[in-house]
């Protein structure tokens, strides 16, 4: 105990770049940037993982779009399946992207996958719309999502109208899964 009592004081020292400071002297700093930056309000409009980067937008969702959206991940599904090499790629890829929009780059750089894809009249940019579409209208039948767009809107009114089928939808392909872990739910948007 004694030795934590003596590092503290030196780990605090060294935490700070060596500087002492008091709290007098970073409540002053603290004001002083406060007081600096006053009248200069950011406005985010969408939310982006890395600077630069435009923010994948909704698309309209219906009836049609959601079929083929099951059917896209059913095929992806079997694909990974009949594909040992590939379904192992997809799955390293998969369980490092940082967030959901990176796991399209992973898809799209397998032909197999993205000729799947084509098939269904997706894109990988496409398909990660619709997934990420699917999760933010899902969320939102929640409430307490203050103002939205009138597209945000129509796909929350939808999904809320849905939301049984919505709930079921993931059982389509993971009976074919069946234990593949090659889609990253986890990351996000």
């Amino acid at each position: 105990m004694t030795s934590l009592l003596v590092l503290t004081p030196v780990i605090l020292a060294l935490a700070s770049g060596g500087a002492p400071q008091s709290l007098a002297e970073a409540a002053k700093r603290a004001e002083d940037q406060r007081k600096s930056n006053q009248g200069q309000a950011i406005k985010i409009d969408k939310l982006s993982a890395r600077s630069g980067e435009v923010a994948v937008s909704e698309v309209p969702l219906d009836k049609n779009v959601l079929d083929r959206y099951v059917k896209v991940r059913e095929g992806l599904s079997q694909l990974m399946h009949r594909d040992s090499e590939l379904y192992l790629r997809v799955h390293t890829q998969a369980m490092v992207v940082p967030t959901f929009r990176d796991f399209g780059d992973v898809l799209a750089a397998e032909p197999a996958v993205v000729e799947v894809l084509q098939y269904w009249g997706f894109t990988p940019k496409y398909l990660v719309a619709v997934e990420l579409t699917l999760r933010r209208a899902t969320r939102r039948t929640e409430g307490g999502y203050g103002k939205i767009s009138e597209l945000e809107e129509a796909n929350t009114e939808f999904a809320g109208r849905h939301l049984g089928y919505l709930g079921v939808l993931p059982r389509h392909w993971q009976a074919i899964d069946k234990g593949l872990t090659y889609w990253p739910d986890w990351v996000a948007d």
